[in-house]
């Protein structure tokens, strides 16, 4: 029956790309995931063979971006409440990608080390603002789950699992500053996609659909 279909349709892969922020989502959270897992992977590799860092120091070190990104994990969510979803998430993709940079193109220097200390965590605690907070602020209710599980599964399968074994290839043939740049440069991509996202918080949809109207009311 036309009803049975229409219920076999919902919650399909072709009806969750018809919300523009769901494909774009995807994107951003396939490349900041690749870039995540880049940096957690491969930056503690730099710092002991290009920094020439102690492993003692090297725990000490992953001591302070472990403290640093619990300070992110509160604030980063807090301010894309006040601010936005969009703007919070794309400066939060800003800040690994010029870490990201100066590993790749300073090697061995003190700023290279505490480019690694600022970044290391930003992407774990921004990253679900790309692939939980935005697509369920984007879908009806009954598509919520799969958004986020498609957006979520496909930035684990590709970064998470993927993307280490091909940077580990890149790194053994090129070096690990060249694998830092490699990083930059996917998170240049994610941060060009997330510049696309809709904007989903509510008070600033609510905003901004309360100017329409009034604008087409004097209109």
């Amino acid at each position: 029956s036309s009803d049975s279909k229409s219920a076999a349709k919902q919650g399909s892969v072709g009806e969750l790309l018809k919300y523009r922020n769901v494909p774009l989502a995807a994107i951003v959270s396939i490349l900041a995931f690749s870039g995540y897992w880049g940096i957690m992977i491969f930056a503690p590799v730099y710092l002991t063979q290009i920094n020439l860092v102690s492993i003692e120091t090297m725990g000490r070190i992953m001591s302070v971006m472990g403290i640093m990104t619990m300070i992110y994990a509160v604030v980063i969510p807090k301010l894309s409440d006040i601010f936005g979803r969009k703007p919070v998430l794309s400066i939060a993709i800003c800040v690994p990608l010029v870490g990201a940079f100066i590993m790749g193109l300073a090697p061995g220097t003190t700023i290279s080390l505490a480019a690694y200390i600022v970044i290391g965590g930003i992407l774990g605690t921004a990253g679900p603002i790309a692939w939980n907070i935005i697509p369920m602020e984007s879908v009806p209710d009954y598509l919520k789950a799969s958004s986020c599980g498609i957006i979520l599964g496909l930035g684990e399968i590709i970064g998470g699992a993927i993307f280490p074994y091909v940077g580990g290839k890149i790194a053994d043939a090129w070096g690990l500053p060249t694998m830092m740049i490699v990083i930059g440069c996917l998170l240049i991509g994610s941060l060009v996609f997330s510049l696309f996202i809709k904007e989903t918080l509510p008070a600033k949809v609510r905003a901004h659909e309360t100017q329409l109207r009034t604008s087409a009311e004097m209109a």
